[in-house]
């Protein structure tokens, strides 16, 4: 069986945390086409500090699911660099659009994001700001992408606010049994052991438990270590296809 058939298990985790409402916004598609067999997986933070961050990572991740529906439908749909070319182009008019936003309003709004694209056995991941996404292949663990903060822990980069950077997108190699974890920043401060023994879990095989559980398992242990803010995180793991190592392309 070729990665062409290749079958995806997500779950996601949703939740407020001790915030009044959740700023975070979550995308996770998966398309099959004539020609391809495409998944998308978002997460934005929307910057707390900021009046309108539910806005911002709103019409941030509507946009990029516009921008995955319309690419599937193209001719160009198993092109994984044209896809790769749009998404930074939507990337660019969403950060065009929040600034302009911003200036209707006083504080400004502003979002984080990490995005996976996967497409048979490739993959372009994009990251913004601080939200993480972890790439788990047998029992290693990378984060792939580096925190745009600067030393006292300061975001340096977002979409909708600031100047805007240039976004590097990361292409990866996907391989049977992968796993990644896309998450805000509210998971991953107290929620990194959990995705280790994610990990570890889906290595050994044994009484394997369902990535919903393990979300749900992160979520109370989180929450119990006294984390505050919005956690949100979705997992994805890749079945069937050819079994290959990763790396970049």
């Amino acid at each position: 069986m070729s990665l062409s058939t290749v079958t995806y298990d997500t779950a996601f985790l949703y939740e407020k945390g001790g915030r009044q409402i959740n700023e975070d916004s979550l995308a996770l598609m998966d398309v099959l086409t004539g020609s391809s067999h495409m998944l998308l997986a978002v997460v934005a933070d929307g910057i707390g500090g900021l009046k309108n961050g539910d806005y911002a990572s709103s019409y941030t991740v509507r946009r990029l699911k516009a921008c995955f529906e319309d690419t599937s439908l193209s001719e160009r749909s198993s092109d994984i660099n044209y896809q790769a070319r749009c998404f930074k182009k939507e990337l660019y008019k969403c950060h065009r659009h929040l600034i302009k936003t911003s200036k209707a309003c006083v504080d400004g709004c502003g979002t984080t994001l990490t995005l996976l694209c996967l497409m048979g056995k490739r993959g372009i991941t994009v990251n913004v700001g601080d939200s993480h996404l972890y790439h788990i292949h047998r029992r290693s663990i990378k984060l792939i992408g580096r925190d745009h903060t600067d030393r006292f822990g300061r975001l340096t980069r977002c979409i909708g606010r600031g100047t805007y950077h240039r976004i590097r997108i990361h292409r990866i190699r996907v391989g049977k049994d992968d796993t990644f974890v896309l998450c805000s920043d509210g998971f991953y401060r107290l929620g990194e052991q959990s995705i280790r023994e994610l990990a570890l879990s889906r290595e050994k095989k044994i009484d394997e438990p369902l990535l919903s559980d393990c979300l749900d398992r992160a979520f109370k242990h989180i929450t119990s270590a006294g984390e505050r803010d919005n956690i949100s995180a979705i997992t994805v793991h890749v079945g069937n296809g050819r079994d290959e190592d990763p790396g970049k392309e």
